[in-house]
C-alpha cells in the first residue's frame, strides 16, 4: 500500500512556492494520490485535468503514428490489437509563460507532476516536449498561448538597427537563458523525486493496480 501522509509530507518539503510551486502524484485518468500541502484543490484539479488531457494526447498521437509506419499492426488479429497498448511517454514537459509542468511516469498508472516557476518575460507560445525511456527527446508542437501580441502581423521584418532593438534583443536572449537555466533545475528535480519515490515503491513492493476500464475522467 502507498503511505498517502509520507508522500504528502515528502512533496510538501520539496516545495518551496516558487521554483518548486507544487508536485502532485495522480492516476492517468485523473485520481489524485498525494500533493503538495496546503493547496487549492479545485485549481489544482484544473491543473490535473489539463496536464492529464495532453498527457493523453501526445500517447493517442504517437500510437496513431506507429499504427500508420507499423504493417504487423493492421494485419493483427482484433484480439492482439486490443492488447497492444503502443509507445510509453517517459517524461514530458509543457512549457508556459509563467511556468514549467514537468510529468513523469513512475509506473504506467502513476504520474509524478511537478510545477514549477520561471523568471518573467514575454509572452511565448506553449511548448510542449515528450520524451522515451531511452532519454530521446521530440517536440510535439507549439500551442498559442494567450492573444498575439498587437502589430505583429505589420512589423517591419527587416533587422532594426537601433540601440532599443539590440537592448530588447539582449533582453529576450538573458530571459531566453534564464528559462533554459530554470528548465534544467527542474528536470534535475524531478528526476531526484522520481528516482526516491521509485526506490520506496520497490523496497514495498507497490505496484499501482491497472484500471481494466482505463477511464480517462
Amino acid at each position: 500500500m502507498i503511505n498517502v501522509t509520507a508522500l504528502t509530507k515528502l512533496l510538501t518539503e520539496n516545495a518551496d512556492g516558487k521554483v518548486f510551486q507544487r508536485w502532485f502524484i495522480t492516476t492517468p485518468n485523473g485520481s489524485l494520490v498525494a500533493y503538495t500541502s496546503p493547496t487549492d484543490i479545485r485549481a489544482l484539479r484544473d491543473q490535473a485535468a489539463l496536464v492529464l488531457i495532453t498527457w493523453r494526447e501526445q500517447i493517442d498521437a504517437l500510437v496513431a503514428e506507429s499504427s500508420n509506419n507499423d504493417a504487423t499492426i493492421e494485419d493483427a488479429s482484433p484480439s492482439e490489437s486490443r492488447a497492444w497498448t503502443g509507445p510509453d511517454i517517459h517524461t514530458m514537459t509543457m512549457e508556459f509563460d509563467n511556468r514549467n509542468v514537468l510529468v513523469r511516469q513512475l509506473q504506467p498508472k502513476l504520474l509524478l507532476v511537478l510545477e514549477g516557476g520561471v523568471p518573467p518575460g514575454r509572452s511565448r507560445k506553449l511548448q510542449v516536449t515528450i520524451e522515451g525511456a531511452d532519454g530521446v527527446k521530440r517536440s510535439a508542437g507549439e500551442i498559442p498561448n494567450g492573444n498575439p501580441e498587437v502589430g505583429d502581423a505589420n512589423a517591419d521584418p527587416r533587422p532594426s538597427s537601433s540601440p532599443t532593438s539590440h537592448s530588447e534583443a539582449s533582453t529576450t536572449i538573458s530571459t531566453r537563458r534564464r528559462r533554459t537555466n530554470i528548465l534544467d533545475i527542474h528536470r534535475r528535480k524531478l528526476d531526484a523525486m522520481a528516482d526516491i519515490i521509485g526506490k520506496e515503491f520497490d523496497q514495498a513492493n507497490f505496484s499501482m493496480p491497472v484500471d481494466l476500464e482505463d477511464r480517462f475522467f
